[in-house]
């Protein structure tokens, strides 16, 4: 590999660090708070916290450092995965399984619901909300098993069905999710600082809105299932749940969640694009930052982005390079039997098609989840360059192949493309940034 591609793959892994930094959850929650705490501090003297997803042990770390210690009432819980448990001195930290639910999930969950069942007017629970806890938040709905809901998760994933609508389905399916966490806590004033893993912020969506009211029903569940042919998968109770008479409402109450329910979005995939677009500021190139976000099929997206990267090319005037800032998330419709996630198989599915659409060989292309998980895998992503699936025929892996078997994280090792961090305890989506020179 020549010196010069080495030397801009490091730039490109110092940028990503950038947006990932940016949404720091500790950071993003004490921030955030102490202006809430200080605008009314009566609000908070009788606090009880609780924090989910990913992001849950830094987001609590960030709620405690501003909260006194007297006006936090109850035991602190949070409900996290296995990859970001930290050691809290008098939280209570639980793992839970994602992105497949699990019975620690289940147990954690039931844990938090007792917690708030009985606050009062005069008590304000405060849930810190980031990424993953569709999965990790979990109580099904009565009538549905712990095995029912871990089926049809899975059912979802396969489909490829994108989060926001994977998530209306998880609302109607769920005892505390689509406001139901908020609604049991009523009467008590419930604050939501929420870290966004959804692109559009819609706060609903993020993991699947257990403070915010939700305006779905079980028929919009029914039309996304049956559209993507994932109806036919699901398991009889809950076929039979979702063909029982819907109310829109879910039996909440609108007018408690306009009274006693803010929520407020602290962090989002938009802010770390912008700080990978200021860190990238300060080196001598040029930026263009794309206005939509990436999302779709991993595979139709890299298509179209070698597509754009070519036209770029052609149109170069100087000998700057050129980077291409974008964030989103993307799907991958299973079809076969191999290992990886969508940022893996996206920068795969980029290289060959740079290849097929032949674009000049002066590209690099890095695409990464902020959480620094992609799939099931201990990759964040991967970041290729156009020597890439020459390495990974060497090694004895045909990329064409890999990406069929939908095993983009073998050809990526053995091309030595993946990108490793390690979890990152944040979740933001995804970043893809791509150098062109």
């Amino acid at each position: 590999m020549q010196p010069e591609i080495q030397l801009a793959r490091s730039d490109l892994i110092t940028l990503f660090k950038a947006g990932v930094e940016a949404a720091d959850p500790k950071l993003c929650v004490s921030d955030y708070l102490s202006t809430l705490v200080t605008a009314d501090p009566s609000r908070f003297q009788k606090t009880t916290v609780i924090s989910l997803g990913k992001a849950a042990c830094s987001m609590m770390s960030g709620a405690l450092s501003i909260l006194p210690k007297p006006n936090v009432i109850n035991e602190p819980l949070a409900i996290t995965n296995n990859d970001n448990v930290i050691d809290l001195p008098g939280v209570s930290v639980m793992a839970a399984g994602h992105p497949i639910p699990n019975e620690d999930g289940l147990v954690a969950t039931e844990k938090v619901v007792e917690a708030v069942t009985n606050l009062t007017a005069d008590d304000t629970l405060l849930v810190l909300i980031s990424g993953g806890a569709s999965a990790m938040f979990t109580l099904p709905a009565e009538g549905i098993s712990l095995t029912d809901k871990i089926k049809t998760t899975q059912s979802l994933l396969d489909g490829g069905i994108d989060i926001n609508r994977m998530n209306v389905v998880r609302k109607q399916l769920s005892a505390v999710k689509g406001g139901k966490l908020a609604q049991i806590a009523s009467p008590a004033h419930v604050v939501g600082l929420i870290l966004s893993d959804v692109i559009g912020d819609d706060l609903s969506a993020i993991a699947s809105g257990p403070t915010v009211f939700c305006n779905e029903n079980k028929t919009d569940a029914i039309n996304i299932l049956k559209s993507t042919n994932t109806w036919s998968q699901l398991t009889t109770p809950v076929i039979q749940h979702l063909q029982s008479l819907a109310n829109p409402a879910q039996g909440l109450s609108k007018e408690y969640f306009e009274k006693s329910v803010n929520n407020h979005l602290i962090g989002s995939n938009h802010l770390s694009l912008t700080a990978v677009v200021n860190a990238a500021s300060e080196l001598d190139i040029d930026i263009k930052a794309l206005e939509e976000p990436i999302c779709g099929e991993a595979k139709d997206a890299a298509e179209s982005l070698a597509i754009l990267a070519g036209e770029l090319l052609g149109k170069k005037s100087n000998d700057a390079p050129l980077l291409i800032v974008g964030g989103g998330e993307t799907t991958v419709t299973i079809q076969g039997k191999g290992k990886g996630g969508r940022n893996q198989e996206f920068a795969l599915a980029f290289a060959l098609a740079c290849e097929r659409n032949n674009i000049p060989p002066r590209w690099l292309f890095l695409s990464a989840g902020t959480d620094g998980r992609d799939g099931p895998t201990d990759a964040a992503g991967g970041l290729v360059d156009p020597d890439s699936l020459a390495r990974m025929n060497e090694n004895g892996i045909n990329p064409n192949h890999a990406l069929l078997d939908n095993d983009a994280y073998h050809a990526l090792k053995a091309s030595n493309d993946l990108l490793i961090t390690g979890s990152t305890g944040t979740n933001v989506a995804d970043l893809q940034l791509l150098m062109l020179y």
